[in-house]
């Protein structure tokens, strides 16, 4: 019986930019002993997430987000504790995230600890057991990334020999969809930045494409006179891609995009693209906006690619557990090359 008390731990109680709001607490309530079904982790690493720091600094987050909020979800571990029908047992090393529902409720995050050690209480169906031949820093960077990136070829019907596009190859979820698509055989054209470009080729990628070279995407590629079966775009900043993404997508095949800025403007022009006809000025294709489902056959099968090799983690950097501001502060400028990493009890 786990009989923590007091913990440290990063915490928000309003809404702004990760300076400005993110306090490192010394007395947060520590978490209580799991139910049949929980586990409690000691934290070795969390990886941080695009949506981690659109939730501290939407305004739109605030109706949703219970306070004060422990911001990350994707960690790496060890169980200290095991609930009766968790299916897991003290000392198993393990990797996987905080459900969404828990920042909704104002739990934890990853971005947790107890002097000197970090903990975590998470349902089981959350985590899987980290593989011997995987550290846990790799480890804490594949949840949120990795499914999302399955759960879009997923959406997008992914199949053998597919031409596919992906916008914004080198990032977190850019890095997973390169291999995934690569490991479901599909054809990868990769668009990212000449500097990442040997990055993204090593993953697999069959052509990559420097955006700083092109910055007329949308005339290049209609230039390639090869129509693309899926474009993944992964950044979402230039709508122009979708508007005309029927001068390089073929006939009914789906631009897939996934949920992550939380404001108004782009609440309103996910809405436009969705159901704005073509004969209107809509797009002219499908267009599938993919949210992550916490799905435990998909964790499964993201698991298994990573245990047979088709998948790795690209780290950008890793940081201190107390300079997870600094961490989220280059996460925001755009241009982490894999995930960033946060050191939180560090390897076990």
């Amino acid at each position: 019986m786990t009989t923590l008390q007091k913990m440290r731990a990063y915490t928000y109680t309003t809404h702004g930019s990760p300076a400005s709001v993110l306090h490192l607490a010394t007395d947060h309530p520590a978490p209580s002993s799991p139910t049949a079904t929980q586990i409690l982790v000691k934290v070795a690493y969390a990886s941080l997430n695009p949506v981690d720091y659109k939730l501290l600094t939407s305004s739109l987050a605030r109706p949703i987000v219970k306070k004060p909020c422990i911001p990350a979800s994707d960690f790496s571990g060890v169980v200290v504790e095991a609930g009766a029908e968790s299916g897991f047992k003290t000392n198993d090393h393990v990797y996987g995230k905080q459900s969404a529902a828990k920042f909704i409720r104002g739990s934890s995050g990853s971005l947790a600890g107890i002097f000197p050690c970090k903990y975590l209480l998470v349902e089981s169906v959350q985590v899987v057991l980290k593989p011997n031949t995987t550290s846990f820093v790799d480890a804490a960077s594949f949840s949120l990334a990795g499914l999302t990136a399955l759960q879009t070829w997923k959406a997008g019907k992914l199949a053998e020999g597919a031409r596919v596009l992906i916008v914004g190859a080198s990032g977190g979820v850019g890095t997973f969809a390169v291999q995934i698509a690569k490991a479901k055989k599909a054809y990868v054209v990769a668009v990212c930045s000449g500097a990442n470009a040997a990055l993204v080729k090593s993953l697999g990628a069959d052509e990559v494409i420097d955006y700083a070279k092109h910055p007329r995407l949308v005339e290049y590629l209609v230039s390639l006179n090869k129509p693309f079966d899926l474009v993944f775009d992964v950044v979402g900043k230039d709508d122009s891609l979708y508007y005309q993404s029927h001068r390089f997508l073929a006939p009914e095949k789906p631009f897939l995009f996934i949920a992550t800025d939380i404001g108004v403007s782009s609440l309103a022009s996910e809405a436009m693209k969705r159901v704005l006809p073509g004969f209107l000025g809509g797009g002219k294709r499908p267009y599938i906006l993919v949210y992550l489902q916490e799905t435990p056959l998909d964790f499964k099968e993201f698991d298994q690619l990573v245990r047979d090799k088709k998948v790795k983690a690209v780290i950008d950097s890793v940081w201190e557990f107390e300079d997870a501001v600094g961490a989220f502060e280059k996460l925001m400028k755009g241009h982490a090359k894999g995930k960033i990493i946060v050191k939180v009890a560090g390897d076990l």
